[in-house]
């Protein structure tokens, strides 16, 4: 890459063996020399774009130093699709891995790794941190990802046992990828990968430890239902539920006003005639069973997370406080 002064010519980016690759709308930076050649524009950050970081954005900082991948390995031979598998219609194919992280990289909860469910047709998806993977666990997620909307006509996954025995007592159909080949299960792995990049970039974003990483991770799952646009040109929210987002749109750490609880005035010494809302940081949605957004979030108060020095440091009864409505 190229550099002028203190910014990056980005035009190399778009180029493949010396060719423009179509689709891609990256240019190069303004002060280059090549500017005036260059046959594609970028376009401008909007605020929007700090909800997900998807796609990923040739001019957002945050996308540059979070989001950096490897060169692809590209497929040399394309077989044709099986069309009985397509899915027709919301929860007709489901699939799903984990995301290992280990005890040395625990959140604050104690979740040690995630699960990440996707529906093959809207693009809905569920994140499930979690202190365990074993098949209670995965179940219960399975469930509550599944909600109300019936039995999947096929669940596709690795050959997990935890997925084997889980899909086995829910009686769903399953139907597996080859053993230690996760290229044979390459949706649920880009699912797991835009989720971790999403939550990778919210918490550079919030400024906000990595105890936090379970709820950020759920955030971000929920902000991309809400605002994805799947090939039906819907979001994956409006796909499932037949309705848009039923509420604001909000960043993981973002800085917002709540409506104090009567205990929050008592404990400030909130004056009668002062303002009834308090700063915060946005935190979580709450998300009922078949991701359906309740209308209630999670608020951290900001002077807490200011006295606290990590996650584990803030009382548990600070995070699960009746939820707060945003104003």
């Amino acid at each position: 890459l190229s550099l002028v002064g203190s910014e990056m010519c980005i035009r190399d980016r778009c180029l493949t063996n010396g060719v423009v690759r179509p689709g891609l709308n990256r240019a190069a930076s303004p002060s280059c020399w090549e500017a005036a050649m260059c046959p594609v524009t970028v376009p401008p950050l909007t605020p929007d774009h700090d909800l997900t970081h998807f796609p990923i954005h040739p001019l957002c900082p945050t996308c540059n130093v979070c989001k950096c991948q490897r060169a692809p390995c590209r497929k040399q031979k394309f077989e044709e699709k099986d069309e009985s598998t397509k899915p027709t219609k919301p929860f007709h194919s489901l699939t799903a891995d984990i995301a290992i992280f280990g005890e040395d990289f625990c959140s604050g909860d104690g979740e040690v790794n995630a699960l990440v469910i996707q529906d093959r047709y809207s693009m809905l998806s569920g994140s499930y941190p979690d202190t365990s993977k074993d098949t209670p666990h995965v179940k219960v997620s399975f469930q509550h990802f599944q909600g109300k909307h019936g039995e999947p006509q096929e669940f596709y996954s690795d050959s997990a046992g935890e997925f084997n025995k889980a899909v086995k007592q829910l009686n769903w159909s399953g139907r597996n990828g080859r053993p230690h080949r996760p290229q044979t299960n390459g949706v649920a792995e880009r699912a797991i990968r835009r989720v971790k990049e999403g939550s990778r970039c919210s918490l550079h974003r919030s400024n906000l430890p990595f105890d936090f990483w379970g709820r950020s991770m759920r955030t971000y799952n929920a902000n991309h239902n809400a605002t994805y646009i799947n090939k039906l040109g819907e979001t994956p929210y409006q796909t499932v539920h037949k309705t848009p987002w039923p509420g604001p749109t909000l960043a993981f750490g973002q800085f917002v006003e709540y409506q104090a609880t009567e205990y929050e005035k008592k404990s400030h010494k909130t004056h009668p005639l002062g303002k009834k809302t308090l700063p915060g940081i946005f935190l979580e949605y709450e998300i009922a069973q078949g991701q359906r957004f309740t209308g209630n979030v999670w608020v951290l108060n900001q002077e807490i997370l200011a006295e606290a020095s990590s996650y584990k440091t803030v009382s548990y009864t600070h995070l699960t406080l009746p939820t707060k409505r945003i104003v």
